[in-house]
């Protein structure tokens, strides 16, 4: 759910493109294209220090393209998993397939079809006897475009800056989570900054981490 997206208008070659103006007084309930999917862990055990896994995800349009929130189609995402969990380490990472009909090639900034999705993450963990634990780390993500592998004007790659705080006892837990990071490739459509925020309910079954991505979330993923 976007609370606030804002940017520069301005004209960029022969095109004259306006600046997002989204949040909460205009747009109170905007669920930017929610998604429906699975992840399955095919390799290791909940904690171990090597986990692997796929996923695979369906996207449904929602919001108006014009505020860079959807770019107005059905897509799907296929991925593979790795992560891994020790006393006081934990990492991620994905490699996957996101299948986007939409083509504007010769728009700055627009989508140009399918893509190759890419991420790692790390991070020092930190436990309390009350059973709640603090991540601390880093992400880096990103996507290009198959018809131009690699090219810098098509390849979109961001850093954040991450905390997470979570109970990990069994049954029911919270899971409380902040990022902080902007655009490391610096082309036209890069976020200056961006700040997540999420919260989660989760069930424990028996230790913590088991998930075969925790920390990659892939959150520029076709958003625009």
């Amino acid at each position: 759910m976007p609370l606030l997206v804002s940017g520069r208008s301005g004209p960029l070659g022969p095109y004259e493109l306006n600046a997002p103006a989204v949040h909460l007084g205009t747009n109170p309930d905007t669920i930017s294209d929610p998604r429906a999917g699975f992840d399955m862990r095919v390799l290791g055990k909940p904690g171990s220090s090597l986990r692997l896994g796929v996923g695979a995800q369906l996207i449904f349009p929602s919001g108006e393209r014009a505020e860079y929130l959807t770019d107005g189609t059905y897509r799907g995402m296929f991925r593979f998993l790795a992560a891994g969990d020790t006393t006081r380490f934990a990492y991620a990472g994905q490699l996957g397939v996101h299948i986007r009909p939409l083509d504007d090639s010769p728009a700055p900034g627009s989508p140009n079809g399918s893509e190759l999705l890419f991420g790692v993450s790390a991070g020092r963990k930190f436990s309390a006897r009350t059973g709640w634990t603090a991540f601390v780390g880093t992400e880096i993500y990103g996507e290009t475009a198959f018809r131009s592998f690699l090219n810098e004007q098509k390849t979109g790659i961001e850093g954040l800056l991450t905390g997470r705080f979570e109970r990990t006892r069994k049954g029911r837990n919270l899971r409380f989570k902040l990022g902080v990071g902007h655009g490391l490739v610096q082309h036209f459509g890069a976020p200056d900054w961006r700040v997540l925020l999420g919260v989660e309910l989760f069930a424990q079954g028996s230790r913590p981490g088991d998930s075969s991505h925790d920390g990659i979330e892939g959150h520029r993923n076709g958003q625009n």
